[in-house]
């Protein structure tokens, strides 16, 4: 079964964040995407979507809010989703998968203000009295549940009740994660920097007793201030990467050469299959290019983001010692 994934973008008008979430979504057998603030207008979503999700199925809750708060997309070969409802901090739907299955989701995006955030529990309490099937609620609610969420730890325990009180009014619990325990920080250094667990995957009783092995990885945050989220529906084998063509390989030496040596080789057979084996010999030998080609033009790009990565993953370990 294909993946849920979430994550706040914070702006999704620039291409290269718009790669990112498209790597995400090809490596990781997405079928369902919830991004939120994305801060794309009205007028420039026709272009995301033909950017990020060609051929998905798409929405967005720009009639409730201006500023391109949530967008969701699915593949309709994955999922049949039905939108129930929505507002300027939610969107919630009915989702069916290809086998029978049925279960609600509802993206949640809080306002980071406590007022603002009254509504948002108020109709989550709502849904929760309503739901009569398997439920998962997940995305950014712009608070936490327990002080040991934040670092440093809440001053005031009183601004914790209100989501306390809705997650316990929905008898929603936390899906099983791993990775990533804090999914947020301000990107400050040293004694400035704060985080929080702001991101979440909660679900009924219903959704944790049909989705038993289900698990949440929230992944680092990379140039991102908030973790990415994949929610997976149990152990699913993880499909062969496509073969993709990138303009940059005609830049890398050795690539003219070995494209008119591949090319020039003799085939017998007829003109279709002498087409097909040439275009399958020069696949492998584009991927040499690839493979070769990465390590010298984008070593020290990938060795600086893997630095970052491993600093990110020991501050997690340890967040007190900045």
């Amino acid at each position: 079964m294909d993946r849920l994934f979430g994550w706040n973008v914070r702006g999704l008008n620039k291409t290269s964040k718009q790669r990112e979430v498209m790597r995400m979504i090809s490596n990781k057998r997405i079928g369902f995407v919830s991004l939120l603030e994305t801060r794309v207008k009205t007028s420039n979503m026709g272009s995301l979507y033909l950017n990020m999700f060609k051929g998905w199925c798409f929405t967005s809750n720009l009639t409730h809010h201006p500023n391109g708060r949530i967008v969701v997309a699915w593949n309709p070969y994955s999922f049949d989703v039905d939108i129930r409802g929505s507002s300027s901090q939610w969107m919630h739907f009915l989702v069916s998968i290809k086998n029978g299955d049925q279960f609600a989701i509802t993206v949640v995006y809080a306002f980071n203000d406590m007022k603002g955030r009254e509504s948002l529990w108020a109709d989550l309490e709502k849904l929760g009295y309503e739901i009569n099937c398997p439920w998962i609620v997940m995305g950014d609610f712009n608070s936490v549940l327990s002080p040991s969420d934040r670092l440093p730890h809440c001053g005031n325990g009183s601004e914790l009740v209100p989501f306390q009180t809705c997650v316990e009014h929905c008898r929603l619990v936390d899906v099983k994660f791993s990775g990533s325990f804090f999914t947020w920080n301000n990107k400050q250094a040293g004694k400035d920097r704060v985080y929080a667990k702001l991101d979440r995957v909660l679900a009924n009783d219903s959704w944790m007793e049909k989705y038993i092995s289900a698990e949440v990885i929230f992944f680092r945050e990379g140039e991102m201030d908030h973790s990415p989220f994949l929610v997976n529906f149990g152990s699913v084998q993880e499909n062969r990467k496509p073969f993709r063509y990138f303009n940059f390989w005609s830049n890398l030496a050795g690539f003219q050469r070995a494209v008119a040596e591949s090319w020039n080789e003799d085939v017998k057979g007829t003109p279709m299959f002498c087409l097909v084996s040439k275009l399958k010999r020069l696949r492998v030998e584009l991927k040499k290019i690839n493979k070769e080609g990465k390590g010298a033009v984008f070593v020290q790009e990938a060795k600086k983001f893997k630095l970052m990565l491993e600093i990110q993953e020991k501050i997690q370990a340890d967040p007190s010692n900045i």
